[in-house]
């Protein structure tokens, strides 16, 4: 399985590393920064197969959200 995200090409974007933490059948994680001119926007598409390793999925998600913290940004959380 793979995750995306599909940004129009007049907006500013900034790609966030995430293949480091992606594990087939485990974990799919794709990440990008959108820039507007006001605010800066996260937006995270993650994937775990329901078979696919619990343990490995939470410990990586953790690193991930921490990662983004750390880096001072305002986080919330919208999902679907």
């Amino acid at each position: 399985m793979v995750v995306c995200v599909f940004v129009h090409e007049s907006v500013d974007f900034d790609v966030i590393s995430t293949h480091h933490m992606c594990k087939e059948e485990a974990l799919e994680i794709c990440a990008v920064k959108i820039n507007l001119p006001k605010i800066k926007i996260v937006i995270i598409t993650i994937y775990r197969l329901s078979t696919g390793n619990y343990n490995y999925f939470l410990r990586k998600l953790d690193s991930f959200l921490n990662l983004l913290y750390t880096k001072k940004w305002n986080l919330s959380y919208v999902g679907i």
